[in-house]
């Protein structure tokens, strides 16, 4: 199979002799051994130029050779559907006001598998049509005049290329119609454009009036003229693949000769997996950041949008100073991408901080960075460069929060700006290095539907915990890290009345609550002299002073639980709150020890009074590592105390009965048949409760 060389000719503006050099240029590549050439007239608006010139009554166009779908070769062959003409077969664009046009990306595949050379002339502009074509380019010929207005749209044409991270050493330019007694020089216009001439075409009004007229390239029948010997002198050129200078035209096989050279540089390897190796990405990468700390002011934590634009103009100028290839610009804009986050974002980071499917990233090493997709956790294949490196990623989250993480102080509670919880760990702590971890921010908020399709809860236990809500019962959800405890806090939490006014108090600012009368706390840490932290409890003691009717706490992790109970005694039902816990019995004994951190010398049984008498209903939610579903496996009521014990009993279950073929946890959501003693208060209070719910 081919791999043909795609070659387009550019300008900005009309009249430079762009298709007259294109269409000789194909003639004279299809002379070189017989290669199998084609000539693509992507001018939409006026394509039938080139037809002019091959002296073609009726031409094939892109659309006459139906290539919606992605045909083969054989009896599907584009050759065999298109006559030559001079060793050259034409090809024409269909006008604007023509329909259905087919996709330039499979065009140009299929042709790259069947020609040795495909001639582009462009129309005018910068358009979808050129992006496509871009794409899909080894070498762009930009064609210029020896005249003011022509070179300054050449400058504009290369600018612009630039812009769209085409690579400026897969372009040329062609000076055309030059003669030497009038026009700017040619050193003149290196100069101006800080480019080379790749070929100079002397101008000969009469040969090109001669071959347009009679409409027979001048290639077939002018041989001997300097303008055919310019013409032939640059197809030679191409058919070599090396300028003048000696240096590639193409690139498409020349990454691995760049990879080496960058590795034989000295740079040392990243601590990458052996995938990440082979196509030398990391060695680049590494290249080019150093070059940029060199060329640029770079503040770590002061990224600007101009800032964003001018380190990646500075990357393409590396890139392309480095010589540095890439074999297409979809390539090219990867790297610049890669590059960029490096700088400027979060490395290696970036691109899964981007994936909605990932809920969780954590770092353990440079080359283990681990994520969790629906539950199951498994290696990203992403890599740091070293722990450096990771390091350097952790004060880029930090330092704009006022927070620091050194030896003296060497871990750290964040966030991200989007809302994604960080924590961070080094050494000497942290015995592996640095070790981040990021409970992403979900950028949908879910709701009881959603957990109900997802089998996280059924309709009847999801019906009983809006009622529990609306009706202002004391709610403790309870679970294990990652079991999704926050996520049911913020959705239940929904189901107050927006006429109510509902304080939330968190660590780290998480809940997303419907309601407009929201007042949204945010505990807050020692500054680095080790003062000015506002604690949970600190907030919680602050929020029974804004009359609240509500108190939606984050977590109890400590002493505020004391605090949370006595609001919930003291005419602020309805509270919500969540604990770490295995089970519902768990969850209470979990509550007494946090009551003891309050310092308070209170005996167990007045703590065990408090708690049966503060919360009326534990949600526990479970965490299955067989297949990571999380299911709510208890809903439960406090009933009261017995002998210094506090009872409870289970309303709803989730009862497993083993694990399917894919690995999935099979069972059911049961009733035990309980009905809850606060029922005949719901119903004293006007609530229509269904009692199908408990049977």
């Amino acid at each position: 199979m081919k791999k043909g060389k795609v070659i387009t000719f550019l300008s900005s503006k009309g009249g430079v002799g762009k298709t007259v050099l294109a269409s000789n240029l194909a003639v004279n590549l299809a002379k070189e051994k017989n290669n199998e050439t084609a000539l693509l007239d992507f001018n939409f608006l006026f394509g039938r130029d080139s037809a002019t010139i091959f002296n073609i009554h009726k031409i094939t166009t892109i659309k006459d050779l139906n290539i919606n779908t992605d045909t083969r070769s054989g009896d599907n062959s584009l050759k065999e559907k298109i006559k030559p003409i001079h060793g050259v077969r034409v090809i024409s664009g269909i006008h604007e006001k023509e329909t259905g046009k087919p996709s330039l990306t499979v065009l140009l595949r299929q042709l790259k598998n069947e020609f040795d050379y495909i001639i582009i002339d462009m129309g005018q502009g910068f358009s979808g049509e050129l992006l496509s074509t871009l794409d899909n380019t080894s070498l762009a010929l930009v064609v210029a005049t020896p005249d003011t207005l022509s070179v300054n749209h050449c400058g504009f044409i290369l600018d612009k290329l630039t812009e769209l991270h085409f690579p400026a050493f897969k372009t040329r330019i062609v000076l055309n119609r030059t003669n030497g007694k009038s026009g700017i020089s040619q050193s003149d216009i290196e100069k101006y454009l800080k480019r080379d001439i790749f070929i100079n075409v002397p101008e000969e009004q009469e040969t090109v009036l001669e071959s347009i007229n009679k409409e027979i390239p001048f290639a077939v029948n002018r041989k001997k003229t300097p303008l055919s010997t310019a013409i032939e002198k640059m197809a030679g050129q191409i058919h070599s693949g090396r300028d003048r200078k000696g240096e590639l035209l193409f690139t498409e096989d020349s990454d691995d000769r760049s990879i080496q050279a960058v590795k034989e540089s000295g740079i040392p390897s990243r601590q990458i997996t052996s995938s990440d190796k082979k196509d030398g990405r990391d060695e680049i990468i590494i290249r080019v950041h150093r070059q940029l700390v060199k060329e640029m002011d770079l503040k770590d934590n002061d990224v600007s949008e101009a800032l964003h634009r001018d380190v990646e103009k500075k990357i393409g100028e590396i890139l392309d100073r480095e010589k540095i290839k890439t074999s297409t610009r979809l390539k090219r804009i990867s790297l610049v991408k890669e590059i960029m986050d490096e700088v400027l974002g979060l490395g290696p980071l970036e691109g899964l901080l981007a994936d909605e499917k990932i809920t969780e990233i954590m770092v353990n090493a440079p080359d283990r960075i681990y994520i969790e997709i629906n539950g199951c956790i498994k290696k990203s294949g992403k890599a740091f460069i070293d722990n450096h490196h990771i390091l350097r990623v952790i004060e880029r989250i930090v330092t704009p929060l006022g927070k620091r993480i050194d030896e003296s102080s060497p871990y750290v509670d964040a966030r991200l700006p989007d809302g994604s919880r960080v924590n961070a760990i080094i050494s000497p702590l942290s015995l592996e290095g640095p070790t981040l971890t990021i409970r992403k921010f979900a950028k949908e908020v879910l709701s009881i539907d959603n957990l109900i399709n997802l089998g996280t809860i059924d309709e009847k236990m999801a019906a009983f915990l809006k009622l529990c809500v609306k009706c202002r019962k004391n709610v403790i959800i309870s679970g294990g890290t990652g079991t999704g405890k926050t996520t049911l806090l913020n959705i239940i939490s929904g189901f107050i009345p927006p006429t109510e006014r509902i304080i939330t108090i968190e660590d780290s600012a998480e809940l997303r609550l419907p309601q407009e009368h929201v007042i949204r706390l945010e505990a807050r840490p020692p500054n680095i002299e080790g003062k000015g932290a506002i604690t949970i409890r600190d907030l919680v003691r602050n929020a029974l002073r804004m009359r609240p009717d509500r108190i939606v706490i984050g977590e109890c992790r400590g002493g505020e639980a004391l605090d949370m109970l006595q609001a919930m005694n003291t005419g602020h039902d309805g509270s919500i709150t969540t604990v770490h816990s295995n089970s519902s019995r768990d969850a209470l004994s979990r509550i007494e020890t946090m009551v003891l951190m309050a310092g308070m010398e209170l005996p167990v049984k007045a703590i065990r009074e408090q708690i049966a008498s503060a919360i009326q209903l534990i949600v526990q939610v479970t965490r299955f590592l067989g297949d990571g579903s999380r299911k709510i496996t208890q809903i439960s009521e406090v009933t009261g105390i017995e002998q210094d014990v506090i009872t409870l009993q289970d309303i709803f279950t989730f009862c497993q009965e083993g694990i399917d073929r894919n690995g999935r946890i099979k069972g059911d959501f049961k009733n035990t048949g309980f009905v809850p003693g606060f029922l005949g208060e719901l119903k004293s209070m006007g609530y229509d409760v269904d009692m199908g719910m408990f049977q």
